[in-house]
């Protein structure tokens, strides 16, 4: 019952980071800044957890955490950069949760899992669901999308693309060790890339990328995206992972976007479409079915 509670817990933490990430736009703080602060503190946090356990890796799987490390990089960068962009949380977390479906097709690509008549359905479900979350009846070309709207959709993929990998990494090494491992790399990534913007756009503009006003309400919601909205989290959901089988997990981590939808009508005063919540609620059912199959098998 305490796993149960911990993943619960968890998918409600993880509800907070988009509020938290919109507070801090309006106070300057952009997405760069907060990736930067997000993998900083959450890799603090990891080595002091894992440093009893002596976290070293061979060479084979250290390319398996390079890429979990760009996926975990790319992943932070899209969702916050979609948010930034005028994504309303709501239907970001909606796009966000097609990685079950992501997960399923590249699965039996990938790993050779069995294509069963339930995962059929599934991806058909979920491709309707982004089909009416997205109002494509209105789409006239591809300009009219929005770009916001196409970052959450990909870090849906960037998501599927970590339980994937993950799924590897998990059968060699704790799982804090994965995700410390793969944290350190994304860090490598994060660094690579503001040095590539610095030979390209100049120093000034990367600074000016992670610079910003220090304000109580600033480090207030810094502090919260960080703890609550990253480290608790990732801690509540790995530990109750120990007890409790990755179908109910997914299930329970469905409070995830309940949680958005809440949170947004009462702080962001934001709310939903008719359409978004018509596809949304398929999507999400394609994510239930999905889990549900993997917790019998």
């Amino acid at each position: 019952m305490k796993s149960i509670v911990l993943i619960a817990l968890a998918g409600l933490g993880y509800s907070t980071l988009p509020i938290f990430s919109v507070a801090l736009n309006d106070y300057g703080v952009g997405t760069w800044a907060q990736v930067l602060m997000r993998l900083v503190l959450m890799t603090v946090f990891l080595a002091i957890v894992t440093i009893r356990l002596r976290p070293a890796i061979d060479r084979r799987q250290r390319f398996f955490f390079f890429m979990n490390g760009f996926f975990i990089f790319a992943g932070f960068v899209t969702y916050l950069l979609s948010l930034e962009l005028g994504t309303p949380p709501a239907k970001a977390i909606l796009l966000v949760y097609i990685y079950p479906i992501f997960t399923i097709l590249v699965g039996g690509f990938l790993l050779h899992e069995p294509m069963t008549p339930p995962k059929i359905v599934a991806v058909a479900v979920g491709v309707v669901g982004v089909a009416l979350t997205f109002e494509f009846w209105k789409i006239e070309s591809l300009t009219e999308f929005k770009s916001g709207d196409i970052l959450a959709l990909l870090n849906g993929i960037l998501a599927g693309s970590i339980v994937l990998v993950g799924r590897y990494a998990h059968q060699h090494q704790p799982p804090f060790v994965t995700l410390l491992w793969s944290f350190i790399y994304a860090l490598v990534w994060l660094t690579a890339v503001s040095i590539f913007f610095t030979v390209t756009a100049g120093f000034g503009e990367v600074l000016d990328a992670v610079t910003f006003t220090l304000s109580p309400a600033s480090i207030f919601f810094l502090l919260g995206m960080v703890i609550c909205g990253t480290i608790l989290p990732y801690l509540f959901l790995y530990t109750g992972l120990k007890h409790v089988p990755s179908g109910t997990a997914s299930v329970l981590m469905l409070l995830e976007p309940v949680g958005v939808f809440v949170l947004s009508a009462i702080f962001l005063r934001q709310t939903i479409g008719l359409w978004q919540l018509i596809g949304g609620a398929a999507i999400l059912g394609a994510g239930l079915i999905a889990s549900a199959r993997a917790a019998a098998g």
